[in-house]
């Protein structure tokens, strides 16, 4: 994909340059309703106003993607809360099973109780 955009730059590189080598001749650019005029080579202006009108349709284009900016963020955000609720109820039942597992096996005589385990240190 990456080359596809290179040549494809590199087309309309070639084409703006053979538009300016083309287009030399001298113009006179008037702003009314200001008093004068600007003598410019024909392709200053019309890339100039290409130039502006990409400029213009970026913005427009970043205006109108707002919305689906803001709903992506807020999406992030559900998403990392969502995550963490995940870890916390995980760990919740890891804890749950191990103290589950070590009940059953001080029942059974093979480990010793809980509050002695605490004592030294979780280690059986």
């Amino acid at each position: 994909m990456r080359l596809i955009s290179w040549i494809v730059a590199l087309v309309v590189g070639i084409a703006i340059v053979l538009f300016a080598i083309s287009n030399r001749e001298i113009v006179q650019i008037g702003f009314w309703p200001l008093e004068g005029s600007i003598a410019l080579p024909l392709f200053v202006p019309v890339l100039v106003a290409g130039f502006v009108t990409f400029i213009l349709g970026g913005i427009v284009t970043w205006l109108s993607a707002a919305p689906a900016r803001r709903l992506s963020r807020r999406r992030q955000r559900r998403i990392e809360d969502l995550e963490l609720r995940l870890a916390r109820l995980e760990e919740r039942e890891r804890v749950r099973a191990e103290g589950a597992a070590a009940a059953a096996a001080a029942a059974e005589g093979n480990a010793p109780p809980p509050a002695l385990r605490q004592i030294s240190g979780g280690r059986s």
